[in-house]
């Protein structure tokens, strides 16, 4: 994951990729991108999936019409800089995720493929949770900047990644010839990065004061409502905990704050600010207070319980955007809060145990 200005974005090349395969199922369209060594059989497991996910989650929800899928193979997490391993992107009306058939951690054993597909069901709750914010006509002028300023953020990124290939082509030249051709390139590349830049300030004077603040607020919500996501179509509660698991691994450690069921409240957690961690005592709540009696799995109420759900998220966010106060509770204080909300919400009266 890179950050730049605030803003997530991530550039996928598609040069070893096979052409998309579209699986329309229900509302979206699901769009694969695959690398040639990932097989027919595999993509098929994982168009299965998502038809699940349709089913089973997405009937009651806003959803984005059109969600882009890259397969990956592998990904070595020993070797790779936690910033440059994106699983979703949301690119400002574009929804992406990428996933990897298989993932060797950082104790360089490999992880299976099952807890593989468990990491693309969160992903694909980052997107509905990203959609149903985008529909709220109170937060749609901030994305209306964020569209603008995206496809420019992507082209950025793409300049310096080039940018990278040139200096190492100029490096490796083997004669003055071949370092002059190279260094043209760069001096027309850092012309075309003076034009972007100059775009770009453009739009950061449009921008408000409060834009960075909504991605943080955005962060720890949608991270919470995508391991929810995960938890209710396996209907377990320790899913997400679960699928960062692997051989060797001697504790869960942070892993154990996406627990549904650690039973932590705002009197027994370790309290966290991080964005994936912040939630924890909700996340007991939400289990202990509307899931653990199995009653909306038996009914086959998942995607009722989840948009209901989503509409209190949403609600919320809003309410935070407008109320610069709530912005400076503690991490007990937002848990109380959001709890608060959820427990007053009539959608959700019919869920409670």
């Amino acid at each position: 994951m890179k950050s730049i200005g605030g803003f997530l974005f991530f550039v996928f090349l598609y040069s070893n990729l096979n052409a998309a395969v579209s699986c329309k199922t229900g509302l979206e369209r699901l769009e694969i991108k695959a690398e040639k060594v990932i097989t027919p059989s595999y993509k098929g497991k994982v168009q299965k999936l998502y038809t699940q996910i349709q089913k089973k989650l997405l009937t009651h929800m806003n959803t984005p019409k059109d969600l882009k899928l890259t397969i990956r193979d592998e990904v070595d997490m020993s070797k790779l800089h936690p910033e440059e391993y994106v699983d979703y992107e949301y690119s400002f009306g574009l929804h992406r995720i990428t996933m990897y058939r298989n993932m060797i951690g950082r104790n360089g054993v490999k992880k299976g493929e099952n807890e593989q597909l468990d990491h693309f069901v969160h992903e694909v709750g980052h997107a509905i949770m990203d959609a149903n914010l985008e529909a709220s006509p109170m937060l749609a002028d901030f994305f209306g900047r964020m569209k603008k300023e995206g496809p420019l953020l992507i082209k950025s990124a793409q300049l310096d990644h080039f940018g990278d290939v040139l200096y190492d082509q100029k490096l490796a030249a083997k004669s003055k010839k071949q370092e002059e051709k190279v260094q043209k390139q760069m001096d027309a590349l850092e012309l075309e990065y003076e034009l972007l830049s100059k775009q770009r300030k453009a739009l950061k004077a449009q921008a408000k004061e409060t834009d960075n603040l909504m991605f943080e607020i955005f962060f720890a919500y949608g991270e919470f409502f995508a391991d929810l996501t995960t938890v209710v179509f396996r209907e377990n509660p320790k899913a997400m905990r679960d699928a960062h698991y692997y051989e060797g691994l001697k504790t869960y450690g942070d892993y154990s704050y996406r627990d549904f069921a650690s039973g932590k409240t705002t009197e027994n957690w370790k309290v966290s600010n991080e964005v994936h961690n912040t939630l924890l005592p909700a996340r007991t709540y939400i289990w202990e207070r509307y899931l653990k009696d199995g009653k909306v799995f038996a009914e086959g109420k998942h995607s009722e319980f989840l948009k209901a759900v989503n509409d209190v998220l949403v609600k919320h966010i809003e309410e935070r955007t407008l109320n610069e106060e709530l912005n400076t509770l503690d991490a007990n204080q937002r848990n109380h809060l959001l709890i608060e909300r959820l427990e007053k919400a009539k959608s959700l009266e019919g869920f409670r145990n």
